[in-house]
């Protein structure tokens, strides 16, 4: 019977036959539903997983060092750190941000002219009225910050060719400690995972910019100045080099051109403060960056680095 066909037990042969024409019915519907629906996704998560030509750029082999960078060399060694690439800055700011849209940092060409005007600053220095400290270009530069790529047109430019064709000697460099590892000996974790949260959307260069402390384990020049690439010097300031030299062998020298100021024996570090960090009702100022001129050594990197673990 009709009935019996839809039962439970006669109808299991008949059954099965009407059960696998339903299961190629259906499955000739998820077919077309995968064609009409799915195929869409599909692409959508193939593109998602290419990588970019940033990435791919950031997977090439990077260039080697000459052994010959590691000479030792009485020349004052001025060292440019580069940690980010222009998009890179552009992704930290907010949405909201008109920077964002407004920035005329976007594109890379500026690089060249200022790493240009940096180091022909510092020739003019030391070549007027004959200095008595020759001088070396540097630049630190994080892995992911080599070559860059302008996203508005697609233009990469090789910073390590940049600046070796200007004088710098290129140091690639990654941060002393992973950022996974930071402060991983600290009791306050809470604090260290804040931290860590921070600098992943900090503007600028975030955490990356502790590459900066590969300058302290620069052991083959005696005096070692960390500049910004925005910088341009105007006048000599040996008086510095001799200061710091003449500490570092026990004696207090007096600087001329800077009253009551005394350099006590045995200084690495010479440094301003940065007077725009100082905020109401507080009076304490951070360091400023653009300008340190210390000596090298390699404890004081190693004693460095283990703060930050």
């Amino acid at each position: 019977s009709t009935s019996g066909i839809g039962g439970g037990g006669a109808g299991a042969g008949a059954g099965g036959s009407t059960g696998s024409w339903g299961k190629r019915q259906k499955l000739d519907q998820g077919q077309d539903q995968s064609n009409a629906d799915s195929l869409p996704v599909q692409q959508q998560e193939i593109k998602s997983e290419a990588p970019s030509l940033k990435q791919i750029l950031d997977q090439l082999p990077l260039p080697e060092e000459p052994a010959s960078y590691y000479e030792p060399s009485a020349a004052v060694a001025y060292v440019v750190s580069i940690v980010s690439c222009p998009d890179d800055l552009l992704a930290s700011l907010p949405l909201y941000d008109p920077a964002r849209y407004l920035n005329a940092t976007r594109s890379d060409k500026a690089f060249r002219d200022a790493a240009a005007i940096l180091q022909y600053s510092i020739a003019k220095v030391h070549a007027r009225g004959g200095s008595r400290y020759d001088y070396q270009m540097y630049a630190i530069i994080h892995p992911k910050a080599v070559r860059c790529v302008d996203s508005t047109n697609g233009d990469i430019t090789d910073r390590h060719a940049i600046l070796t064709a200007l004088g710098y000697r290129v140091l690639i460099r990654s941060e002393p400690v992973p950022l996974p590892d930071f402060g991983s000996s600290n009791p306050d974790q809470h604090m260290v995972e804040g931290y860590k949260r921070d600098v992943e959307h900090a503007i600028g260069g975030g955490y990356r910019d502790f590459v900066r402390l590969h300058s302290f384990a620069m052991t083959w020049h005696n005096v070692v100045v960390m500049v910004d690439l925005h910088t341009m010097f105007l006048q000599p300031i040996e008086d510095l080099y001799d200061a710091l030299l003449g500490a570092s062998n026990g004696n207090t020298i007096e600087l001329p051109r800077l009253d009551a100021l005394r350099i006590r024996p045995k200084t690495q570090l010479l440094f301003t403060r940065d007077y725009n960090t100082v905020t109401p009702q507080s009076f304490n100022t951070g360091y400023e960056t653009g300008l340190l001129v210390l000596e090298p050594n390699q404890s004081v990197f190693d004693d460095l680095v283990n703060l930050l673990l």
